[in-house]
């Protein structure tokens, strides 16, 4: 695929905002090798000022990143990567600013792990169907069990000798219309973008693909989807090219990262970055929002 020619990344076009962040990194609290706080230590090696950990359904990465952003100096923004699904799509929704204590999103989370449990048991009970058998040791390994997902049995797979790598073991066994393929939490966008608002977060629609449909992305945007992913490593020039000019017309904010699992194969953190400048219009798009509010503890949060 095409590398991107990433403009809204380089130095020169603002200069007089230096900081650079990635709004898109996962640790090992879902699918991704390293600790939070070692996610924000190379964060400061890669000479990024922000950093956002948005890990699979699941917050738990965002507190002992915040501790170690205030030892380092990294600034921290509270995120996540919620699961939703439409006509037999996944769509994934980054959420910012996020309050991970809310009731709302403490109760999505909590069913998602209920279900991503469910899952995990019927694609193992799929694999064992095919012959395929992987020992619950081998994932435990590599996950805590309420996080263990696709990637880890893939990585399982390719340990046991069963595929020579990941992008095999999912276009034969997990990947959609495969032998062990089963569903994500049947969540809407529609849903989820409300929660996150509520949440008293953004909503940004990650890594978006160009086989998603007008009217999905119409309905995300009525629904009151903030923004688009226009930097990710799965975005090639002309798909890049096309959101921004959908950001733009809808006055949605651009957002991106490198969607870092700290496993080979993957971006390294701080490979795909933004101006700070986008950060700000994050920022004020926020303030705005919450200006008339008669509790300003959200404003000066931010």
């Amino acid at each position: 695929m095409e590398k991107p020619d990433l403009t809204i990344q380089k130095e020169s076009a603002w200069q007089s905002i230096p900081d650079y962040a990635d709004l898109h990194v996962h640790s090992f609290f879902s699918d991704g090798a390293l600790h939070p706080s070692r996610i924000v230590q190379k964060a400061a090696e890669a000479g990024l000022k922000i950093i956002s950990i948005t890990d699979h359904d699941c917050v738990d990465g965002i507190e002992p990143a915040l501790k170690e952003g205030e030892k380092t100096g990294i600034e921290v923004i509270p995120g996540v990567e919620l699961t939703a699904m439409s006509d037999e799509r996944e769509i994934h929704i980054l959420g910012y600013f996020i309050d991970p204590h809310h009731p709302e999103l403490a109760a999505m989370i909590r069913l998602c792990r209920q279900h991503r449990l469910i899952r995990y048991q019927k694609i193992l009970g799929h694999l064992k169907s095919a012959g395929v058998s992987i020992r619950t040791e081998q994932l435990e390994q590599l996950s805590l069990l309420p996080n263990i997902g696709r990637l880890h049995i893939a990585e399982a797979l390719v340990s046991s000798g069963v595929t020579a790598n990941i992008q095999t073991a999912f276009r034969y066994f997990l990947g959609k219309g495969a032998i062990a393929y089963e569903k994500k939490c049947p969540v809407t966008p529609e849903v989820v973008i409300g929660l996150i608002r509520r949440s008293g977060g953004l909503s940004v629609l990650a890594h978006p693909s160009l086989h998603l449909k007008e009217k999905e992305l119409i309905s995300m945007i009525r629904s009151g989807l903030d923004g688009i992913e226009t930097v990710h490593p799965k975005l090639d020039a002309s798909t890049q090219s096309y959101y921004q000019r959908i950001a733009l017309q809808y006055g949605l904010i651009q957002t991106g990262g490198s969607d870092s699992h700290g496993r080979k194969g993957f971006a390294e953190i701080g490979d795909y970055r933004i101006s700070g400048h986008h950060i700000s219009v994050m920022k004020d798009r926020l303030v705005g929002r919450f200006a008339a509010c008669s509790d300003n503890s959200i404003i000066k949060a931010i």
